[in-house]
Parts: C-alpha cells; sequence; structure tokens
C-alpha cells in the first residue's frame, strides 16, 4: 500500500521523497535541495505533507526548514524502491557533502553512508573513530557494533570474543 501510494506521487516529489530516504528520518531542507541541484524543495516537501507522508518539523538552529518522515515505514518504502547502484551513488555524494557540514557530523553517520556507498576504504577508519567515540561515552555495545561492522567489512569473523572495545583506549 505504501509503495502504491509513493507510485502515485508526480516524478519530482517522488524523486525528493527517494532521496530524502536515502538522508535519513529527519533531514534539512538546504541538503536535500543541494543533493538535487536545485534552488527549493518547498512545493514538492509541501505536497509530500499534503500527502501525510513527510512533516515539517522544528526550524534548524539556523532558521533552515527540517522535515522528518511521519512514519519509519515510508521512508523504508521509498529506499527500497531505489535500484541498488542509485543507492550507492546517493550515499557516496551524501557523505561527500556531509564531510563539508559545519558543524561537522559525527563518524557514525558518516561510516553508515560510506559503508552504504561500498566506499570499504573510507569506510573502516570512520568504523574505527565511531567505535572509539562511543566507548569513551560508555555505549559500549554501540562500540562493538562499529567494531563488527569494521571487522565484517575486513571479511574477519566477528563473532568471536576478541576484547577489541577494551583495546580502543589504548
Amino acid at each position: 500500500l505504501l509503495g502504491a501510494r509513493i507510485d502515485a506521487l508526480p516524478v519530482g516529489p517522488r524523486g525528493a521523497l527517494e532521496l530524502a530516504s536515502v538522508i535519513g528520518m529527519t533531514f534539512h531542507e538546504w541538503l536535500l535541495c543541494e543533493l538535487r541541484g536545485i534552488d527549493s524543495e518547498g512545493a514538492e516537501l509541501a505536497l509530500l505533507a499534503e500527502a501525510g507522508i513527510l512533516s515539517r518539523s522544528d526550524d534548524g538552529v539556523d532558521g533552515a526548514a527540517k522535515w522528518r518522515f511521519k512514519n519509519q515505514l515510508f521512508m523504508d518504502a521509498a529506499y527500497g524502491r531505489l535500484l541498488a547502484p542509485r543507492r550507492r551513488q546517493l550515499h557516496a555524494a551524501l557523505a561527500d557533502r556531509l564531510e563539508k557540514v559545519e558543524p561537522p557530523v559525527g563518524a557514525a553517520e558518516l561510516a553508515r553512508h560510506r559503508v552504504a556507498a561500498g566506499d570499504t576504504e573510507r569506510a573502516l577508519p570512520l568504523l574505527h573513530q565511531a567505535a572509539r567515540e562511543a566507548a569513551a561515552i560508555g555505549a559500549l555495545a554501540e562500540a562493538e557494533g562499529f567494531l563488527s561492522a569494521e571487522a565484517a567489512l575486513r571479511g574477519i569473523d566477528a563473532t568471536k570474543p576478541s576484547g577489541a572495545v577494551r583495546d580502543l583506549g589504548s
């Protein structure tokens, strides 16, 4: 049913929705515009809000409009419509842009997009950095998750206990 609702959208709003699904549950309008190479998404996002798919969230600190998916299922349905090569391309473009924003985004978010883009070389140090950052604040389960993802990308069996989280501080 969700796919049918998305299919019924005009091409422009449907494209905006698919790109927004790559960004995440909540996104800034300026980032969506920049990635699409257009000046304004206002009308398309308003149409998606009228359709009950998106809602305008609080404006960001800089006054820029923020939007969010009304339901995770809408985001998943839009994301699932993307063919794998296009999805990887969008994640790579998004990661490239996020590396330049101020204030900088966290290593975890960049790692997520680099992994999804299939950019193993750039994802590995980000996953390790994200694990260090998580361990530093006591989020050991998250740190272990990042280390497991790093091991999987390296082709290492991450099911064996390694004590790697303890080694992050060294």
